[in-house]
């Protein structure tokens, strides 16, 4: 053991420790907090919302060469809904065959529309094909979930999911977003009995009509939601930057699970927000998130998928 008296030497190797723990990489304290309590760290000079600072927490801790710790917090990003959070904690569960099966199920609902990206952009094309990778490239392999993954992805502008679908026996022209095997032909119609005999009695027309199915139109891609947390609770921002008034139905969500008995819904004209509590954008501190869903104004009201 060396023992160091005061003096010149002692000071000098202080300050070589202090310049060392200095460099080290630091997880920084302000996200941290943010991260664990959200709004009420009671820090309001900092601006960032829970999930990225989780991700930020998460994307520190792989710099540290920390990859257990960092999957969790990237886990609670994905969870709070930030994109950049669930591409990173898709990555690194990868590597964790432990966390794969529950990686798979968050995926696949951020998949569904469950992550929203800061930025108003469309998150899951990305996500959906990450998601595909799981399935496809990892043990136990699902060939149907990859399929219909890749599809989705492809169907919402990732390219890279298109072959990779076709390569999995998804038709992509007829389902691109169905399962992988295509449901079997149906049987052909019975012949048609003739005509009866004419009688006395004028003979009574048929009317036939066909249903048709409603058209839907998908307006998701040109509507974002930003979603805050505060001391109040969980509150929305939605704008339409489509050319169309949009309908919108939006749920609020925790841990991922989005609660569809509370669900609510308002039409959004081209180029306007809807924010806060005057819009019902607003619930309880219960919940940490949103799903929602958008359609044109005129779309019946199954084409929502929530």
């Amino acid at each position: 053991m060396l023992l160091l008296r005061s003096g010149p030497m002692k000071k000098a190797l202080l300050l070589v420790a202090l310049s060392a723990l200095a460099c080290a990489p630091a997880v920084p304290v302000a996200a941290l907090d943010r991260c664990k309590q959200g709004m009420g760290d009671g820090n309001d000079s900092y601006a960032q919302r829970q999930g990225p600072a989780c991700r930020i927490v998460a994307q520190s801790l792989v710099t540290d060469e920390k990859p257990g710790p960092a999957l969790s917090y990237a886990r609670k990003a994905c969870d709070l809904q930030d994109s950049a959070g669930c591409v990173l904690y898709l990555t690194l569960a990868r590597s964790q065959p432990d966390e794969l099966a529950r990686a798979r199920v968050t995926g696949s609902k951020a998949c569904d529309g469950m992550v929203v990206s800061a930025g108003g952009t469309d998150a899951r094309p990305n996500l959906c094909f990450l998601t595909g990778e799981l399935y496809d490239e990892l043990e136990p392999r699902s060939a149907g979930d990859a399929g219909r993954l890749y599809a989705r992805a492809c169907k919402l502008g990732d390219e890279r999911g298109c072959p990779r679908a076709k390569a999995l026996g998804v038709d992509m022209q007829e389902h691109p977003a169905e399962a992988v095997a295509k449901a079997p032909p149906s049987p052909p119609p019975k012949p048609v009995p003739p005509p009866p005999a004419p009688t006395a009695a004028a003979p009574t027309a048929t009317v036939v009509s066909q249903v048709l199915a409603p058209a839907c139109h998908e307006m998701k891609t040109c509507v974002a939601l930003e979603v805050q947390q505060n001391t109040h609770g969980t509150a929305g921002t939605l704008t339409n930057k489509c050319d169309h008034t949009a309908t919108c139905r939006f749920c609020p969500a925790k841990g991922g699970q989005v609660d569809k008995t509370q669900c609510r819904s308002l039409t959004i004209p081209a180029g306007e927000m809807r924010t806060g509590a005057p819009s019902g954008l607003v619930f309880d501190s219960g919940f940490d998130g949103m799903g929602y869903d958008c359609t044109e104004e005129h779309d019946p009201p199954a084409c929502l998928a929530l």
